[in-house]
């Protein structure tokens, strides 16, 4: 009979036809319709043309029954290789309504209300945000694929949700979608509990869904999105920039990996409201000056994000920082009954004209770049003990722990560097030297990344990850500079360029730790012997 096909696999179909799309569609054993696309992906069909399965090369599949009152249960299975195991997900109705329950392993229930399905095999419905998600049946072939990491229901609509509205405001979905697998990744790797991830999601998406906006234009809400998600997806490419605030630049890279969703909270809030409250209740509205983007900020290419250039997301989290911190008073001087001795809280940390200094040296004029950050208090700046003006925001270790506090609540595992000398009872900048017993244990604690001080507690840097050599013994230390990784390097490096990131040994870093009066070689920048995304292992 030339109306019977088979195929490879000795399936019999009848009424066979190439579809002008290229997808086929024919009628299987079973007396049912399916449609067979280019990449073997089937969809069966009841008599009634609703769907009854869809099908993935990959083994993933979705699943429907029905029943006289419509769409009675439908379920989802997608296979995966890695610890988590397999994907698997039934959902029943709940009544003779369009209300759906799902229980799960975990002890949770869940529901979705007004649910339908298409042709597609996609399921709309009504979530537990009172807002409308689709479930697409292709996503169960992407977690089959490792694509999608992160299979939480409330993660799936998250997902969902930041993708459409990024969708929706012209992002490149090819890059974000890219640093939105890598920020589940690392959300897995750093085990973070998967409402953090749901809150950084939405409220990246409530940034995207602002229709105003006191400082940030349409494109700059879609920039300040678009950065954050490449900087809690890679966060060893924060940068500081042109800029001096390797302090803060530290409490941020720690926020970025540990804590995204007070990160993307923080934008969040500056974004639609000028003002941004900390997990201790007080809140601040950093100026206008310290939030439009300066050289570094508008020249930035997200094409190219690992440049040694500060992106406008790591602006605003910064310079938002900054502000609070003079604005609360948690840089005032007090005594120790807590009395005010000096008031800062009028001074505000913002970006002026980018100013330059010519001056002649050996007979050649020279233009020396100043920088756009400025200290100022009722308008004027701000000047140092040398009657100069200050351009950094003048916060010591203690104060950006006080920073860590109220950005996300807790003080995070730092190298401390100043103390009070029993012999003169001043302040003293020292170090404390970490050994390779003291970094792996806090590797093995999930400790990572670590503030530390370096060139004597004169620059604030982070250390990400510390690797023991089994044949050695010796101990690498992958430290970050905040400064990117300068292509040239040596004498015919160019100022502004950077130390760069990557890997040093313990013996190097315990020399940057320590003061340069100490002996020759301390104090001093480091370069990385390995780069970042290298690792010792390999040499």
């Amino acid at each position: 009979n030339s109306n019977i096909w088979v195929s490879s696999d000795g399936a019999r179909v009848s009424d066979l036809t190439l579809k002008a799309d290229g997808r086929l569609e024919y009628t299987n054993a079973g007396g049912n319709r399916v449609i067979e696309d280019l990449d073997r992906t089937t969809t069966e069909y009841d008599a009634q043309d609703r769907p009854l399965n869809k099908q993935f090369a990959s083994g993933a599949r979705r699943d429907f029954t029905y029943d006289a009152t419509g769409l009675e249960s439908f379920r989802d299975y997608a296979p995966r290789d890695d610890a988590a195991g397999d994907y698997k997900t039934e959902w029943v109705r709940d009544g003779n309504g369009r209300d759906f329950v799902s229980a799960r392993d975990n002890g949770k229930q869940y529901k979705r209300r007004d649910v339908t399905v298409d042709a597609r095999g996609d399921i709309d419905y009504l979530g537990s945000d009172n807002k409308r998600h689709l479930s697409k049946a292709d996503d169960l072939d992407r977690i089959a694929s490792g694509e999608f990491i992160m299979t939480a229901e409330s993660i799936t609509e998250a997902r969902d949700r930041l993708t459409t509205t990024a969708t929706q405001a012209g992002i490149d979905m090819k890059r974000f979608g890219g640093w939105m697998k890598e920020f589940e990744e690392r959300s897995v790797k750093e085990k973070l509990d998967p409402e953090q991830v749901v809150k950084t999601m939405d409220n990246l998406s409530d940034i995207l869904q602002t229709n105003k906006s006191p400082h940030f234009d349409e494109q700059q809400r879609k920039t300040i999105v678009e950065t954050a998600m490449h900087n809690i997806a890679r966060p060893l490419e924060i940068d500081q920039g042109s800029h001096p605030t390797c302090n803060v630049t530290s409490t941020e890279v720690y926020a970025a990996v540990k804590h995204p969703d007070q990160y993307a909270r923080l934008l969040k809030e500056v974004t639609a409201t000028g003002s941004w409250t900390g997990t201790d209740g007080k809140t601040a509205t950093p100026p206008a000056a310290a939030l439009k983007p300066g050289k570094d900020e508008s020249s930035y290419d997200l094409d190219t994000p690992d440049s040694g250039k500060r992106n406008l997301a790591s602006q605003v989290v910064q310079m938002t920082l900054i502000n609070a911190m003079y604005e609360t008073g948690k840089m005032n001087d007090t005594d120790a009954q807590g009395n005010i001795k000096v008031d800062r809280s009028d001074i505000r940390y913002i970006l002026g004209p980018n100013r330059t200094q010519t001056m002649v040296q050996n007979g050649q004029r020279i233009t020396i770049d100043q920088g756009e950050d400025q200290l100022v208090e009722n308008g004027a700046q701000v000047k140092g003990k040398n009657g100069q003006p200050v351009d950094g925001p003048e916060m010591i270790q203690d104060k950006v722990i006080e920073s860590c506090k109220m950005f996300f609540g807790e003080v995070p595992p730092h190298i401390e560097n100043s103390g009070y000398s029993d012999h003169t009872g001043r302040r003293e900048y020292f170090n404390d030297l970490p050994d390779k017993q003291r970094l792996l244990d806090m590797k093995a604690k999930g400790e990572l990344p670590i503030l530390t001080p370096t060139m004597g507690g004169m620059h604030a840097q982070t250390i990400h990850d510390v690797w023991e050599d089994p044949k050695t013994g010796q101990l690498w230390v992958l430290l970050d500079n905040q400064h990117g990784e300068p292509e040239v390097k040596g004498s015919e490096r160019r100022s502004g360029e950077g130390d760069g990131d990557g890997w040093i040994t313990l013996e190097t870093l315990h020399k940057t730790l320590k003061m340069p009066g100490q002996g020759s070689g301390y104090g001093q920048p480091v370069m990385p012997q390995i780069k970042k995304y290298d690792h010792p292992s390999k040499h």
